[in-house]
């Protein structure tokens, strides 16, 4: 991490399962100008606190692992090595999926959906283009989508809006073969 002089402060969402009894935020006082999220995580592990459980695993070899890194930041999904840090902002694991540890999920445990949240990126398909490939269910990291039979058709349909990562992950979209699939925020 490169020295920065102006520090911010921004909440992490702490909890272990296995010792604590409740969560907790955590304030840190970190460098957030040019930073992504993923770099103010790191920044936090390697100046604070080596105890912080988070995924990174675009930092590995090769991008098998993308879309591991799945946060909320100010309550909206986001893959945090996409997204920029701002000052004030809070960090909790994705909504979505049961809770390892800290800002870590289980991805093959979704939680009993909360009909409280609320989808914050347009997904549309072009029906049209769309040829039922599959591409977008497997490539989506937190399984925004499901491919399901229209007029005879199988088509894909975003079934989990509220869990998608939206711009800052773009990974159905920009692996669509037909270019089927825009992904906009709502405003």
């Amino acid at each position: 991490m490169k020295a920065n002089k102006e520090l911010s402060e921004i909440r992490v969402f702490r909890f272990d399962p296995s010792t604590d009894k409740e969560p907790r935020y955590e304030t840190y006082r970190v460098p957030c100008t040019g930073y992504t999220v993923m770099g103010v995580l790191h920044y936090i592990y390697e100046n604070y606190d080596s105890g912080l459980a988070f995924r990174s695993g675009c930092l590995g070899k090769g991008s098998g692992r993308c879309g591991v890194c799945p946060v909320a930041v100010n309550g909206v999904s986001a893959l945090s090595c996409q997204v920029m840090a701002e000052p004030g902002m809070t960090l909790e694991p994705h909504p979505k999926f049961e809770l390892v540890k800290d800002l870590v999920v289980d991805f093959n445990r979704v939680k009993e959906q909360d009909s409280g949240r609320r989808a914050t990126f347009q997904i549309t398909v072009d029906l049209e283009r769309c040829v039922g490939c599959k591409d977008c269910v497997h490539i989506c990291p937190v399984g925004v989508f499901e491919v399901k039979r229209k007029s005879g058709k199988f088509k894909s349909e975003p079934v989990d809006p509220a869990s998608c990562c939206g711009v800052t992950c773009q990974m159905c979209a920009s692996n669509c073969s037909y270019d089927a699939i825009s992904v906009e925020r709502l405003t």
